[in-house]
């Protein structure tokens, strides 16, 4: 649903202001997650990459083409769940930082499988 809708939709009393609030954020939010996927079609470097360069790397992407983002948590969650890869702390240059790594696959008896 666009804004063109919403807005009809409260012009002609069938939601009230609040629920426009509400659906407008929500359409936002879905608009985001599709910019996610837009730019994962990119096949943006992720592995062993600090998470948050991936992460900016991906702001500044949106930002260039006046798309909506996805936080921080999200945009983890959505690396995982699209490319199969987690965040581990590792030492780069005598710094601790988070970078992503391929999420191993596990047996029952957690061991890894490989």
């Amino acid at each position: 649903m666009n804004e063109n809708d919403l807005n009809l939709l409260l012009e002609n009393g069938l939601i009230t202001p609040t629920e426009y609030d509400k659906l407008y954020e929500m359409n936002i939010k879905i608009q985001a997650l599709d910019t996610m996927d837009e730019w994962l079609k990119t096949n943006p470097e992720v592995e062993n990459r600090p998470v948050m360069d991936v992460y900016a790397e991906y702001r500044i992407w949106c930002l260039k083409r006046k798309k909506p983002m996805i936080n921080a948590i999200a945009f983890g969650r959505k690396i995982k769940q699209k490319l199969g890869f987690i965040s581990k702390t590792k030492t780069l240059y005598g710094t601790s930082v988070r970078v992503y790594i391929k999420e191993k696959e596990v047996d029952g008896n957690g061991f890894e499988n490989r």
